[in-house]
């Protein structure tokens, strides 16, 4: 039997223990208890896939806006600063005949432009021509013997018509780092009439062939409302040419395709 101090003592230090330890226990208890009973936050308990809702990016807008289906539903557009869709347009321009192998000679010319689209519109043109003898045709009226002979052969007076306006080309370029220069080419086939002179020594002829034209036209545009023109117009007629004197005066020695061109130098107004 233990004496009666060491046995109190000995319950002392036995509770004190217990409690010790049972103190030591609890927390842990308590956190898996916790764990275990408390909600999951709502960006973690909702996901789909392994991801996180709170986490994607919704790029459907962004996805319709620059994608689409198939790589061949691309194309690569450049932006025009000077549009002419839907606008009327009226030209002018200045130039000469470039190949009359008999005449040379100036051409003013005028026309009226319609756009549905930026790359495709309609045109309606006047040109008129004052065309003279060439260098080769003065040698000959002048060649000692000749008397004054000129050869056989017919001047273009005007020209009026329509044409299609086809614009493939569109294109900007720098000038010196100083400026930027937006131009397009224009390719217009079409149809119209000459009308041009029958040569001949007692007095000419005036005569209309129906025509067959194909203009390339180069605009460099300065602002919305004005840009500098180059035509380059190529028209194709049947001319019926007159013998300028002697026995074949006023009879009709043949029928020709004449091929005339012109360079003409000008400006449109946009509307």
């Amino acid at each position: 039997m233990f004496p009666q101090g060491k046995t109190t003592r000995t319950h002392s230090f036995v509770f004190i223990a217990a409690a010790l330890s049972a103190l030591l226990h609890c927390p842990r208890a308590f956190a898996q208890s916790g764990a275990k009973t408390s909600p999951a936050p709502a960006a973690e308990a909702e996901s789909v896939g392994g991801e996180n809702k709170a986490d994607k990016l919704d790029v459907t807008d962004l996805e319709r806006k620059y994608w689409a289906a198939k790589d061949t539903d691309f194309s690569v557009v450049q932006n025009r600063t000077y549009t002419k869709a839907g606008r009327l347009a009226l030209s002018a321009g200045y130039g000469v005949l470039v190949n009359d192998p008999y005449s040379d000679g100036t051409n003013l010319s005028g026309g009226l432009n319609y756009y549905f689209s930026e790359r495709f519109g309609v045109e309606f043109n006047y040109t008129q021509t004052k065309a003279n003898d060439n260098k080769a045709v003065e040698a000959f009226r002048n060649l000692p013997g000749a008397g004054g002979i000129r050869p056989d052969h017919g001047k273009i007076k005007s020209y009026y018509g329509g044409s299609f306006n086809w614009v493939p080309f569109y294109a900007k370029m720098s000038v010196q780092n100083l400026k930027i220069i937006y131009f397009d080419m224009a390719i217009s086939p079409g149809f119209g009439v000459t009308t041009y002179e029958q040569q001949v020594d007692t007095g000419n002829f005036t005569k209309t062939a129906p025509t067959l034209s194909l203009d390339v036209t180069q605009s460099f545009f300065l602002s919305r409302h004005f840009a500098f023109r180059f035509d380059y117009k190529n028209r194709w007629f049947q001319e019926k040419v007159l013998g300028y004197s002697n026995v074949s005066r006023g009879r009709e020695i043949r029928t020709e395709t004449n091929q005339t061109s012109i360079l003409l130098f000008g400006a449109t107004v946009f509307f």
